[in-house]
């Protein structure tokens, strides 16, 4: 029986939250301090680009039954109209940090999202 360490259920909808993603492209991190942290990596436009959560933002993703998805994550970003910089790959492999909304990158990881789905569709 899985631990009850998901997401709150959000009611609010003015919270931008992202279901399912991928454990792949979150990962973990600990500061100079020893305080814990995770990245959160996207696609935006032809790069890549990463975020800082804080560790109580990440949930294990659950089915309706309350059982863990492998491999999947929720993430609770919080106000659409938040902005938070992002680390935006370069050319040159340096990374620029870009502030972004919420929303903005909540739609970037929609838009790969749906890319990907049809160049996978039979």
């Amino acid at each position: 029986m899985p631990r009850n360490n998901h997401a709150p259920n959000i009611s609010d909808s003015m919270t931008v939250e992202i279901k399912n993603y991928p454990t792949s492209l979150i990962h973990d991190h600990t500061s100079e301090d020893g305080s814990i942290f995770k990245s959160l990596s996207f696609r935006w436009k032809e790069a890549w680009a990463s975020l800082i959560l804080p560790e109580e933002n990440v949930f294990q993703s659950i089915t309706r039954k309350g059982e863990y998805i492998d491999g999947r994550l929720d993430v609770i970003l919080g106000d659409p109209e938040e902005v938070r910089t992002v680390s935006v790959l370069q050319e040159d492999n340096t990374y620029k940090p870009t502030p972004m909304f919420n929303r903005t990158i909540l739609s970037a990881i929609n838009k790969s999202k749906q890319e990907y789905l049809r160049s996978i569709a039979v």
